[in-house]
């Protein structure tokens, strides 16, 4: 899918480029991925799940651009990749107006309002392409996620319990919020 490049300014006034990833970027998206699973624990994957070469990113990056119903797209200053945002739009017809969204922002950039602008651009670019429902999880635990997506319009509708495995041992329940656009 396409996606114009924009730029985005976070709270303490930084200047972002906000783009779809392509393969040239695959190094810094290894080492974002690589970074944010050492920053919070709020991922669904692990650091050990992350991808581990360029190569394999390269893949991934590829087929996501030639998928005419997935959009990865980074927030990015200079050649540091600083959030990301992903669309997995339903490939089913009785399904077509829904969309899973997901979203990470490295920790030094958290409360500078790059979640809540990555959020509003994935909404606009679903809406503009038919999408009239978001969809997104979130671990129980995570409040200032929560926060966020309640701000955004984003109401919970489920829970499942015992969702996730901590570091710790314990569980976290897996929140499944849904917002009409």
């Amino acid at each position: 899918m396409e996606y114009p490049n924009t730029n985005l300014f976070l709270k303490d006034g930084r200047e972002v480029t906000f783009a779809k990833a392509a393969e040239k970027d695959a190094l810094e998206v290894m080492h974002f991925f690589q970074n944010i699973t050492q920053e919070t624990e709020f991922l669904s994957k692990s650091s050990a799940e992350t991808m581990k070469s360029v190569n394999e990113v390269k893949y991934w990056l590829m087929t996501l651009d030639k998928s005419k119903k997935n959009l990865f797209l980074i927030a990015k200053e200079g050649g540091n990749i600083l959030g990301m945002g992903q669309l997995i739009f339903s490939l089913r017809h009785k399904s077509k107006h829904r969309a899973t969204v997901a979203v990470a922002v490295r920790k030094p950039y958290w409360n500078l309002g790059l979640g809540t602008q990555i959020l509003t651009k994935m909404a606009s670019f679903a809406r503009y392409n038919g999408v009239s429902q978001l969809e997104l999880t979130v671990m129980e635990n995570n409040q200032n996620a929560i926060k966020l997506y309640q701000k955004l319009g984003f109401s919970q509708v489920g829970k499942i319990p015992n969702a996730f495995l901590m570091q710790n041992g314990s569980y976290s329940a897996e929140l499944i919020f849904v917002k009409q656009i």
